[in-house]
């Protein structure tokens, strides 16, 4: 679980998790936790019926976010880096940004 993410001086970005050490990510991962509003959960909890926010992969990257009801979870194995893929109740596939 992500505790939180932070800019340095030199404009590199950074998840905290777990109290260790931070984690670099890319400008465009930062920029992308910060408009989907990305608050931290347990993104590997997710099951059928919840509620969440997930990023829609468009051309090759991940520029939507949508909010809806997960009616299947699409990733196999119990945990993913970047969020596990799920279907909504409306079609659309995405990736869980965060659990609402």
């Amino acid at each position: 679980m992500v505790d939180f993410f932070y800019e340095t001086e030199g404009g590199y970005f950074y998840e905290v998790s777990g109290g260790k050490k931070g984690r670099r990510i890319s400008r465009k991962r930062f920029e992308q936790i910060q408009k989907c509003g990305n608050s931290p959960s347990p993104k590997s909890d997710v099951r059928v019926g919840d509620k969440v926010r997930i990023a829609i992969k468009i051309d090759g990257t991940y520029k939507s976010c949508a909010v809806g009801v997960v009616k299947n979870v699409l990733t196999g194995s119990r945990f993913h880096s970047r969020g596990k893929k799920v279907r909504l109740t409306d079609g659309v596939i995405g990736r869980v940004v965060a659990i609402l």
